[in-house]
């Protein structure tokens, strides 16, 4: 299934599962209606990982819940008190870190990832200042380096049982 159509069954789900309104969801959530609509009507293709990050919040579980990403989606502890720089750099980071540690460079990695030539050495370049990633290319990224979107954001709480 495509990302679109991923996220808009998962808010129907859960929409229908908590017996919550469309309305109630948008007032909630912080998520604007035309935006909402969007992605409830599979019109919205490439949301914004702010986006994704207040619908995941809402319903207290994981991005990649939220992207259908199940073998990610396992019950876990989550900060959802984290910042959304916070996030975005630790993500930035995260694919810093593993360029490095494989030697490639993020040209190559666009190109491993089937994604836009430019899109991360651009992104890695511009992200505080002009935006992220789209949920495409980040699902890509985290595709290919097998790992879960909240891992690389450093979303997760990890017990030290």
């Amino acid at each position: 299934m495509s990302v679109a159509v991923n996220i808009q069954s998962f808010i129907k789900n859960k929409l229908e599962e908590f017996n919550i309104s469309r309305k109630q969801f948008i007032q909630e959530s912080g998520i604007s209606s035309s935006v909402v609509s969007g992605l409830l009507n599979g019109m919205r293709v490439n949301p914004t990982l702010k986006c994704l990050i207040k619908i995941a919040n809402y319903f207290n579980c994981t991005i990649d819940e939220v992207l259908g990403r199940k073998h990610y989606s396992l019950p876990l502890d989550i900060d959802k008190t984290m910042a959304y720089n916070d996030i975005v750099n630790n993500i930035y980071d995260y694919i810093r870190c593993r360029l490095e540690a494989q030697n490639i460079t993020a040209n190559k990695l666009s190109q491993l990832c089937g994604i836009g030539e430019n899109t991360i050495l651009k992104s890695l370049k511009e992200h505080k200042t002009k935006g992220n990633l789209g949920t495409k290319s980040l699902v890509a990224i985290a595709d290919y380096f097998d790992v879960s979107i909240d891992d690389m954001a450093k979303r997760l709480i990890h017990n030290k049982d």
